[in-house]
């Protein structure tokens, strides 16, 4: 058996597309000895990869440290994120910390919008 990338296969032109025919065209260029395998590492070195990458994303290394604030609001559907763009900013924490505090009432959290901010208080209302 071998592992091969199949951007090498889906280039080649002239041929039917169907998975049947694909099968059996790669079954015949394997058994001609024209695949090259890609590299797979063992087992072990797969682990300690997954392992690194754990760590990294833990570490905070692939994502920023709001991005995974920022989604769970979605899930509670409150989208403050889609009414203001810097959800750690002074008007996005203000209106976190009202919802958390019990206020519901999108006009009533509209006006906690900070002066500098860039969308006005009917558009923050309406997200």
């Amino acid at each position: 058996m071998v592992l091969v990338d199949a951007r090498e296969l889906a280039s080649v032109p002239g041929r039917k597309k169907t998975d049947r025919m694909d099968c059996r065209w790669i079954q015949r260029l394997h058994s001609c000895g024209l695949l090259t395998g890609s590299f797979r590492p063992n087992e072990q070195v797969c682990m300690l990869r997954t392992l690194v990458r754990d760590k990294a994303v833990l570490i905070g290394g692939d994502r920023g440290l709001a991005a995974p604030d920022a989604e769970e609001p979605d899930w509670m559907n409150v989208c403050v994120h889609r009414a203001v763009s810097d959800f750690d900013g002074v008007t996005g924490m203000a209106i976190v910390r009202a919802i958390v505090g019990g206020q519901r009432v999108a006009r009533q959290l509209a006006k906690l919008r900070d002066p500098h901010c860039h969308q006005s208080q009917e558009a923050i209302a309406e997200q």
